[in-house]
Protein backbone atom coordinates (compact mmCIF):
# COMPACT_ATOMS: atom_id res chain seq x y z
CA UNK A 1 0.00 0.00 0.00
CA UNK A 2 1.09 3.52 -0.74
CA UNK A 3 0.20 6.64 0.36
CA UNK A 4 1.67 9.34 -0.74
CA UNK A 5 2.54 11.04 -4.27
CA UNK A 6 5.09 10.81 -6.33
CA UNK A 7 6.64 14.06 -8.45
CA UNK A 8 9.31 14.01 -11.05
CA UNK A 9 10.18 17.09 -12.86
CA UNK A 10 12.87 17.94 -15.38
CA UNK A 11 13.87 21.38 -16.93
CA UNK A 12 16.13 22.29 -19.53
CA UNK A 13 17.44 24.93 -20.92
CA UNK A 14 19.70 27.08 -23.44
CA UNK A 15 20.09 30.17 -24.55
CA UNK A 16 22.65 31.53 -27.47
CA UNK A 17 23.30 35.56 -28.36
CA UNK A 18 26.02 36.87 -30.91
CA UNK A 19 26.37 39.99 -31.57
CA UNK A 20 28.53 41.72 -34.20
CA UNK A 21 31.11 43.48 -33.44
CA UNK A 22 31.43 41.35 -30.28
CA UNK A 23 32.38 44.72 -28.25
CA UNK A 24 29.97 47.21 -27.38
CA UNK A 25 32.11 50.31 -27.92
CA UNK A 26 31.69 49.79 -31.91
CA UNK A 27 28.53 50.29 -33.37
CA UNK A 28 26.55 47.37 -33.48
CA UNK A 29 25.66 45.74 -36.90
CA UNK A 30 23.74 42.29 -36.15
CA UNK A 31 22.26 40.32 -33.39
CA UNK A 32 21.08 36.90 -33.32
CA UNK A 33 19.68 35.32 -30.36
CA UNK A 34 18.21 31.72 -30.03
CA UNK A 35 16.85 30.21 -27.21
CA UNK A 36 14.71 26.79 -26.00
CA UNK A 37 12.96 26.44 -22.58
CA UNK A 38 11.63 22.67 -21.62
CA UNK A 39 9.73 21.38 -18.64
CA UNK A 40 8.31 17.72 -18.53
CA UNK A 41 7.11 16.48 -14.96
CA UNK A 42 4.87 13.82 -13.63
CA UNK A 43 2.92 13.51 -10.73
CA UNK A 44 1.24 9.84 -9.82
CA UNK A 45 -0.43 8.87 -6.50
CA UNK A 46 -1.59 5.53 -5.84
CA UNK A 47 -5.24 4.72 -7.26
CA UNK A 48 -5.02 8.09 -9.01
CA UNK A 49 -4.25 8.58 -12.73
CA UNK A 50 -0.94 9.96 -13.45
CA UNK A 51 -0.98 13.51 -14.55
CA UNK A 52 1.97 14.61 -17.38
CA UNK A 53 3.25 17.65 -18.05
CA UNK A 54 5.24 19.04 -20.80
CA UNK A 55 6.16 22.67 -22.17
CA UNK A 56 8.47 23.86 -24.39
CA UNK A 57 9.47 27.30 -25.71
CA UNK A 58 11.93 28.08 -28.25
CA UNK A 59 12.91 31.23 -30.19
CA UNK A 60 14.80 33.14 -33.02
CA UNK A 61 15.52 36.67 -33.49
CA UNK A 62 17.81 38.08 -35.47
CA UNK A 63 18.41 41.89 -35.28
CA UNK A 64 19.82 44.05 -38.24
CA UNK A 65 20.67 47.46 -36.93
CA UNK A 66 20.82 50.93 -38.79
CA UNK A 67 22.13 53.08 -36.59
CA UNK A 68 23.66 52.35 -32.58
CA UNK A 69 20.15 52.27 -31.01
CA UNK A 70 17.77 51.07 -33.42
CA UNK A 71 17.58 48.09 -35.64
CA UNK A 72 14.96 45.98 -37.51
CA UNK A 73 14.01 42.60 -36.57
CA UNK A 74 12.60 38.92 -37.91
CA UNK A 75 11.69 36.85 -35.18
CA UNK A 76 10.17 33.18 -34.72
CA UNK A 77 8.81 31.91 -31.45
CA UNK A 78 7.81 28.15 -30.65
CA UNK A 79 5.25 26.90 -28.23
CA UNK A 80 4.13 23.28 -27.08
CA UNK A 81 1.72 23.06 -23.70
CA UNK A 82 0.03 19.73 -23.13
CA UNK A 83 -1.73 20.99 -19.94
CA UNK A 84 -3.09 23.42 -21.83
CA UNK A 85 -4.20 21.25 -24.56
CA UNK A 86 -1.70 23.33 -27.20
CA UNK A 87 0.27 20.94 -29.71
CA UNK A 88 2.15 23.35 -31.05
CA UNK A 89 2.04 27.27 -31.62
CA UNK A 90 3.92 29.52 -34.22
CA UNK A 91 4.58 32.80 -34.19
CA UNK A 92 6.56 34.50 -36.99
CA UNK A 93 7.22 38.45 -37.11
CA UNK A 94 8.78 41.57 -38.51
CA UNK A 95 9.68 44.50 -36.83
CA UNK A 96 11.38 47.43 -35.52
CA UNK A 97 13.30 47.78 -32.05
CA UNK A 98 14.97 50.26 -30.10
CA UNK A 99 17.59 49.53 -27.32
CA UNK A 100 17.17 52.39 -24.40
CA UNK A 101 20.08 51.36 -22.23
CA UNK A 102 23.42 50.12 -23.48
CA UNK A 103 26.17 49.84 -21.12
CA UNK A 104 28.78 47.43 -19.94
CA UNK A 105 26.33 46.19 -17.18
CA UNK A 106 22.83 46.31 -18.39
CA UNK A 107 21.04 46.80 -21.77
CA UNK A 108 17.63 47.35 -21.86
CA UNK A 109 15.60 46.36 -25.78
CA UNK A 110 12.35 47.08 -26.62
CA UNK A 111 10.48 46.17 -30.16
CA UNK A 112 7.27 45.95 -31.94
CA UNK A 113 6.30 43.42 -34.64
CA UNK A 114 3.68 42.60 -36.65
CA UNK A 115 2.85 38.86 -36.34
CA UNK A 116 1.09 36.06 -37.44
CA UNK A 117 0.66 32.92 -35.02
CA UNK A 118 -1.06 29.63 -35.67
CA UNK A 119 -2.73 27.85 -33.03
CA UNK A 120 -3.03 24.02 -33.74
CA UNK A 121 -4.53 22.29 -30.38
CA UNK A 122 -5.01 18.39 -30.16
CA UNK A 123 -8.86 19.18 -29.96
CA UNK A 124 -9.40 20.72 -33.48
CA UNK A 125 -11.78 22.80 -33.27
CA UNK A 126 -10.01 24.94 -31.33
CA UNK A 127 -7.28 26.09 -33.79
CA UNK A 128 -6.02 29.56 -35.21
CA UNK A 129 -5.11 31.66 -37.57
CA UNK A 130 -4.47 34.89 -35.85
CA UNK A 131 -2.97 37.97 -36.80
CA UNK A 132 -1.39 40.42 -34.64
CA UNK A 133 1.61 42.97 -32.54
CA UNK A 134 4.21 41.77 -30.65
CA UNK A 135 5.89 44.04 -28.07
CA UNK A 136 8.88 42.76 -26.70
CA UNK A 137 10.95 43.92 -23.79
CA UNK A 138 14.49 42.27 -23.01
CA UNK A 139 16.81 43.50 -19.84
CA UNK A 140 19.64 42.53 -18.87
CA UNK A 141 22.23 43.18 -15.87
CA UNK A 142 25.56 42.05 -14.81
CA UNK A 143 26.64 42.02 -11.20
CA UNK A 144 29.81 41.74 -9.49
CA UNK A 145 31.56 38.39 -9.45
CA UNK A 146 29.74 37.28 -13.45
CA UNK A 147 26.51 37.22 -11.94
CA UNK A 148 23.50 37.86 -14.59
CA UNK A 149 20.16 38.50 -14.28
CA UNK A 150 18.12 38.29 -17.86
CA UNK A 151 14.17 39.51 -18.11
CA UNK A 152 12.55 38.93 -21.62
CA UNK A 153 8.83 39.24 -21.98
CA UNK A 154 6.16 39.67 -24.65
CA UNK A 155 2.76 40.23 -24.89
CA UNK A 156 0.73 39.92 -28.67
CA UNK A 157 -2.82 41.03 -28.93
CA UNK A 158 -4.86 39.70 -31.80
CA UNK A 159 -6.68 41.83 -34.08
CA UNK A 160 -8.75 39.22 -35.12
CA UNK A 161 -9.89 38.00 -32.29
CA UNK A 162 -9.11 39.82 -28.98
CA UNK A 163 -9.57 37.20 -26.65
CA UNK A 164 -6.97 35.15 -28.15
CA UNK A 165 -3.89 37.11 -26.64
CA UNK A 166 -0.85 35.88 -25.98
CA UNK A 167 2.36 36.59 -23.24
CA UNK A 168 5.45 34.91 -22.01
CA UNK A 169 7.30 36.39 -18.86
CA UNK A 170 11.05 34.92 -18.17
CA UNK A 171 13.60 36.19 -15.50
CA UNK A 172 16.48 34.83 -13.88
CA UNK A 173 19.68 34.67 -12.58
CA UNK A 174 22.93 33.06 -13.86
CA UNK A 175 26.10 32.74 -11.57
CA UNK A 176 29.45 31.03 -12.40
CA UNK A 177 30.17 27.90 -10.67
CA UNK A 178 33.29 26.61 -12.33
CA UNK A 179 34.92 27.76 -15.22
CA UNK A 180 32.33 27.73 -17.97
CA UNK A 181 29.53 26.18 -16.38
CA UNK A 182 27.32 28.15 -14.01
CA UNK A 183 24.04 27.97 -12.06
CA UNK A 184 20.80 29.04 -13.50
CA UNK A 185 17.82 29.99 -11.84
CA UNK A 186 14.76 31.06 -13.50
CA UNK A 187 10.90 31.64 -13.47
CA UNK A 188 9.25 31.55 -16.53
CA UNK A 189 5.07 32.34 -17.00
CA UNK A 190 3.62 31.33 -20.61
Amino acid sequence: MEATQSLETFNAAISFLRTVPAVSWLEPDNRTVLGFTSTYGNISQPGIPSVQTSIYHGNAEQDEYFSRDFYSLAQAIYDHNSTTGLNLQQLYGAGFGYTAIRSSIQELNFSLAASYTDQQFLAQNGNQNLVGATFTVGYSYKFPNSIVFNEDSYVTPQFNNSRAWLAYLSGGLTIPVIDSFALSLQAIDN
